[in-house]
């Protein structure tokens, strides 16, 4: 009985799509990268149809299908999401089982299951754009930076907050010419790469790549639950010279807001600046690539100085950790390999309501193990109860000095070498 009523789900669904468009072929692209399938795309009811498990898996899902109920479970480990997908049925169910409705379900074709394109792109997230002059599909994964709109960089000068907000942009060189700018006192940008905040005075920089904000000047804002200077896919990124924080001082971890935050970035440098409390972390990095920190002092924090989740190429130089009331520790690391250089960690303690009690916190997933070095580095006067937490992620201090420091630095995850 249940083989009858696939068949007559499978025969309905077959009814449902006509009219097919074939006439002209139909191109797809995931991050600009042309996606090859073995049978082609078709056009069905304006809704371009693909073959199954190839853009599933392009899309960073694996694929397990249901011969018994001509289902295609589609689940990304990374995002913890997935989508079930089902021959004939006008909808799709998400990881929540959320019903998704389709335009066109599932169907078969030259022995295939080809699934609507766009429906299951935006259902992991991804922006899917037309291009009826070329029969073009263009798909771009949250995560994907456009290098290929990279051009010289137009040099600008701003004096005041408005026109930083507005000036950012691509390609672009800002130079700061007054000595403080205060992101509370803003207006709303007319800018479409800067969004708002849902949650607080702060604002969002998407999709920007090759910028410099230059200059001897103050970025601040008042707003404890705000990111000072928050940026979202965006690629070859510098800051140089800055001094960046929050108005309200906290001694003890009330301050939601990090100085910096980087999420789905690559080639981020962040040089000569200045990086204070209270903000909660003075580098935060979600996913990053290529993160430079180098001759920068990061100080008054009251989480962590750095927080680097899922991270790679990370290189910390000649910068200075000090007086922070750590909640968590001066760094906090996962799945992230990092470099630290000829850095001083100095004057810092843990908070008595700290939730980890190590310096240097890991906090990996059962996947990924962080490797940590440090280099020719020094640790005076800080205060601690063990150098680490984790006893599975690698930490190595090459060369490095500790002096006046109360806390345990023997661990099993740790190695010192001269």
């Amino acid at each position: 009985m249940k083989k009858i009523v696939t068949l007559i789900l499978i025969v309905l669904s077959l009814l449902q799509i006509c009219p097919i468009c074939a006439d002209e072929a139909v191109s797809v692209f995931l991050d600009n990268e042309q996606i090859q399938f073995d049978v082609e795309p078709i056009v069905v009811n304006d809704r371009t149809m693909v073959p199954m498990r190839a853009i599933f898996e392009k899309l960073g899902a694996e694929v397990t299908w249901d011969e018994s109920t001509n289902t295609a479970i589609a689940y990304d480990y990374s995002k913890m999401y997935g989508v079930s997908i089902t021959i004939g049925i006008p909808h799709m169910l998400d990881t929540f089982l959320t019903p998704i409705p389709l335009d066109v379900p599932a169907m078969l074709h030259n022995n295939r299951t080809l699934v609507p394109l766009r429906a299951i792109s935006e259902a992991f997230e991804c922006r899917v754009e037309w291009d009826d002059a070329t029969s073009t599909v263009n798909i771009y994964s949250k995560s994907f930076i456009d290098f290929s709109k990279e051009t010289e960089q137009t040099t600008v000068k701003v004096g005041t907050v408005d026109e930083l907000l507005s000036n950012i942009g691509s390609n672009k060189h800002i130079i700061l010419t007054s000595d403080y700018y205060n992101i509370s006192d803003a207006r709303k940008p007319d800018n479409p790469y800067i969004e708002k905040s849902e949650y607080s005075e702060g604002y969002v920089i998407k999709n920007v790549i090759n910028m410099t904000i230059e200059g001897k000047a103050e970025i601040a804002i008042n707003d404890i639950y705000a990111d000072v200077l928050s940026f979202e896919n965006c690629g070859k990124i510098t800051l140089d010279g800055l001094t960046v924080g929050h108005t309200e001082p906290n001694e003890e971890y009330l301050c939601d807001g990090c100085v910096t935050s980087f999420s789905n970035c690559k080639l981020i440098n962040i040089v000569n600046c200045n990086l204070y409390g209270c903000g909660a972390i003075g580098v935060s990095a979600y996913n990053v690539d290529e993160l430079i920190i180098d001759h920068c002092d990061i100080y008054d924090c009251s989480y962590a100085g750095v927080l680097f989740q899922l991270s790679s190429n990370v290189k910390v130089s000649d910068t200075e950790f000090y007086d922070g009331i750590y909640f968590c520790g001066v760094c906090l690391i996962s799945d992230s390999d990092v470099d630290f250089t000829n850095c001083i960690v100095r004057d810092n303690k843990l908070s008595e309501n700290g939730r980890r009690q190590g310096l240097i916190v890991t906090s990996d997933s059962f996947f990924t193990k962080s490797k940590i070095n440090w280099n020719n580095s020094k640790f005076i006067n800080n205060s601690f109860h063990e150098i680490t937490n984790d006893e599975t992620s690698k930490i190595t201090f090459t060369d490095c000095i500790f002096q006046n420091n109360t806390g345990n630095l023997e661990h099993p995850s740790v190695i010192y070498s001269n």
